[in-house]
């Protein structure tokens, strides 16, 4: 999963089809791509764990050379785990992929069996972070990151127009203005792979084994990831820092977790790389 799936694999298939692709919890960033994690202790903390958390970004694609959530989704990975102790979390980095995306997404979910399943994308578009409403049954004719166009106009043929999410979406809105990060509540989540994504995520929860599943997508700007993106104080810039993009993300997973977030980690780290992102873009 470290590169994307152009050819080899398993055949392809729809976003409507359950495959079979064994995935096994571990520990590891491999190439910057794919985590799952289990928390502090293996199997006797898992044996604790009351909540099951899934986590997802998307790798690059044409006209997003870098893309933001793969950036943001190690350093989640890092200090999650310390802010939620009693979480179990999967994290990982779908490729941008019509055929390969679906065949992922639906192994992550079969072997996590998450309670809360929160998929982050980028977006050109994006204010800051942009908290969508609803999935769209619809497949724009764009090319994946193999230069490949989707197989049909919609994500599953038979299923309704529209899936709302399940996530308190104002109330997330709320706790990140609280903080003083740009927020917003979007009712249009394209209609890329980041819309069939959460179209998907959204119908699996419907089926799945374990009701009440809470799904939800996540945008943030496409800008964050290019050098000055996340420098605030010049004219069309990224709304957002790198340190705001780790903040809210916790604070998101505080709200759906139902939690009263409060940040362990010194913001040094993303602090040093504002700095630099900002020297980059003034060269």
């Amino acid at each position: 999963m470290g590169e994307l799936a152009c050819a080899g694999g398993p055949p392809p298939t729809s976003w409507c089809e359950p495959v079979e692709w064994p995935v096994s919890p571990m520990f590891a960033w491999r190439r910057g791509v794919t985590v799952m994690m289990q928390p502090r202790g293996d199997q006797r903390a898992e044996g604790r764990a009351r909540t099951s958390v899934l986590i997802t970004g998307f790798g690059p694609f044409p006209g997003v050379p870098s893309n933001a959530t793969m950036q943001l989704l190690p350093q989640l990975a890092q200090v999650a785990p310390r802010s939620f102790p009693d979480v179990r979390f999967a994290f990982d980095v779908l490729p941008t992929d019509w055929n390969a995306a679906p065949r992922r997404l639906q192994a992550l979910l079969a072997e996590a069996a998450p309670d809360l399943a929160v998929h982050f994308g980028v977006s050109s578009r994006a204010r800051g972070f942009e908290i969508e409403q609803r999935a769209r049954n619809a497949c724009a004719a764009m090319p994946d990151a193999c230069g490949v166009l989707p197989t049909a106009a919609a994500v599953c043929g038979l299923g309704p127009e529209y899936l709302p999410v399940s996530l308190p979406v104002q109330h997330v809105v709320a706790r990140l203005r609280c903080l003083g990060i740009a927020a917003f509540v979007s009712r249009d989540a394209g209609t890329y792979l980041c819309n069939a994504a959460l179209y998907h995520s959204l119908a699996s929860a419907k089926v799945a084994a374990k009701a009440g599943r809470r799904v939800g997508f996540v945008h943030i700007p496409a800008a964050l990831a290019r050098p000055g993106g996340a420098n605030r104080g010049r004219s069309g810039a990224c709304p957002l820092t790198w340190q705001q993009a780790l903040d809210g993300a916790l604070e998101i997973l505080a709200t759906c977790l139902r939690r009263t977030h409060r940040r362990r980690d010194p913001p040094h780290r993303y602090a040093l790389l504002d700095r630099d992102l900002r020297r980059l873009g003034t060269q």
